[in-house]
């Protein structure tokens, strides 16, 4: 009788030890999911996936409407501007340094504040991850509209709008551009001569 009691005794202590490592996991994956939602908030489609990984000098995504394509890009940008790690692979670190600029197009500064209040504010790291020095980040507002947003690893994204003119998007070495909603065409070759340099 008494072994036979020993051997459950034992089960149960197993069975507790795995369901605790079980709960410990399940709480590590929600605190990511609240904290990193960019990376861990939402399942991908294979599209979405695909244009994630992309390491391609160009991306460009087309699709129907309301499916997901700024999310997608929003989430992308965030990943490059906090992946030190992924830095050598995009861009010459060894020759350039750090990437420490990004832009980030809307069609006027109106729509990028209103992005940046319902989406950016989605995906952008949380929690403690707020004040991290990789994923930390700060945001800049003039007038109640979005200028920029800084990470602790150094880069800074900064709103720009197609309203512009020309010449505004003439200044500026960027180590990548993200455009949103419909570009209009004239802009892309001066838009690509910013990222010429890195």
């Amino acid at each position: 009788m008494w072994p036979s009691l020993f051997r459950t005794g034992k089960s149960v202590s197993s069975e507790r030890e795995a369901k605790l490592q079980e709960l410990a996991l399940l709480e590590q994956q929600q605190k990511l999911k609240e904290g990193l939602p960019y990376l861990h908030g939402l399942k991908h489609y294979k599209w979405s996936r695909k244009f994630f990984e992309s390491t391609n000098h160009e991306n460009f995504l087309v699709a129907a409407n309301q499916i997901g394509k700024s999310s997608i890009q929003i989430r992308k940008c965030i990943h490059w501007a906090t992946s030190p790690d992924l830095w050598p692979e995009l861009w010459n670190t060894a020759l350039l340094g750090k990437p420490n600029q990004f832009w980030y197009l809307y069609p006027t500064r109106d729509v990028a504040t209103i992005e940046f209040k319902t989406k950016w504010s989605l995906f952008l790291p949380a929690n403690e991850y707020k004040n991290h020095p990789v994923y930390g980040w700060h945001v800049e507002m003039e007038r109640k509209q979005v200028q920029s947003l800084h990470f602790n690893t150094g880069v800074s994204v900064y709103f720009k709008t197609y309203a512009q003119s020309v010449m505004d998007l003439q200044t500026g070495t960027c180590f990548s551009i993200f455009c949103d909603e419909e570009l209009p065409v004239p802009l892309l070759p001066e838009l690509q001569a910013r990222l010429n340099a890195s």
